[in-house]
């Protein structure tokens, strides 16, 4: 591979920095043929052979037929070092990748005292990734007393469904830790203490449930105005009673001791919306 100059000299970039570990700041300086190769210390730490302007070494390299062991020493460090660089580089993007997070199905259920028109938008800080039914410039939607909701064409909905993705700082300064086969009774637990029912503790856990159990432990804290601040509802009629309980969690292999979190939920009366949803934290 290294005997092959030009299509590597094709392959590679036009300007390379190769350093001599046993003399920090000092270029190697490989020989072409009986000719030295200059030095040139700048704010970019380049170096060219002697006689060749506005060329590299790799063009240098590129011109020749054949190459002395020096340097195709020196080819083997710069191709290590194009590896490691381009290595740095992706487990960079893999970190700022992390600091996305999703926020999972999010549903909003309404419980109007009789039948009533109801519109409901999201200002969230992020993008909305999914919804149903259609978010187009927010819900509108006919709810009935046992949470029923109708479209303009006719169609019945459970709740409104949401997704989205948004660089939010979860809160873990207070919560759980709860081993993987105690989740599902913790969740009961916790669920009543903020205020939902059977029907929507029940979907809660049987969706978060599968991605939880098999852990060793998992750390859970529910997010208040972090969460609300960061996905505000506008609902019109406004509710007399709100209830949302967004859960940020992520999983670990040993025990973590943090202070409890306290649990707590309003009366359920009159116009009640409840939304529950939740975050994996990578």
């Amino acid at each position: 591979f290294f005997r092959h100059r030009r299509r590597f000299a094709n392959f590679l970039s036009a300007q390379s920095i190769i350093s001599d570990a046993h003399a920090p700041g000092r270029l190697l300086l490989p020989r072409r043929g009986n000719t030295p190769f200059d030095v040139r210390n700048n704010d970019q730490d380049h170096f060219t052979p002697a006689g060749v302007k506005n060329g590299t070494f790799l063009k240098a390299l590129a011109s020749k037929g054949t190459t002395t062991d020096e340097e195709d020493s020196v080819m083997k460090k710069l191709f290590s070092l194009m590896l490691a660089c381009l290595l740095l580089f992706s487990l960079s993007a893999c970190r700022r990748e992390k600091q996305i997070v999703g926020d999972e199905k999010p549903v909003i259920y309404l419980y109007p005292e009789q039948e009533t028109d109801v519109r409901v938008t999201l200002d969230l800080a992020g993008e909305l990734t999914c919804a149903y039914p259609a978010y187009g410039d927010g819900w509108s939607v006919r709810a009935a007393p046992d949470g029923t909701l109708t479209d303009e064409s006719g169609q019945t909905y459970r709740y409104l469904y949401w997704e989205g993705t948004s660089g939010t700082d979860y809160d873990f300064s207070t919560g759980f830790c709860v081993a993987g086969e105690d989740t599902a009774a913790f969740l009961e637990d916790a669920l009543t203490q903020l205020g939902l029912n059977r029907e929507e503790a029940n979907e809660f856990i049987i969706y978060w449930l599968p991605q939880m159990q098999d852990n060793a432990y998992n750390l859970i804290s529910f997010q208040q105005e972090i969460y609300t601040d960061s996905a505000r509802l506008t609902i019109d009629p406004a509710p007399d009673t709100l209830l949302r309980v967004f859960m940020a969690w992520q999983p670990s292999e040993k025990f973590v001791d943090l202070p409890a979190q306290g649990l707590s939920a309003p009366e359920r009366t009159g116009f009640t919306v409840v939304e529950w949803g939740g975050c994996a934290v990578q």
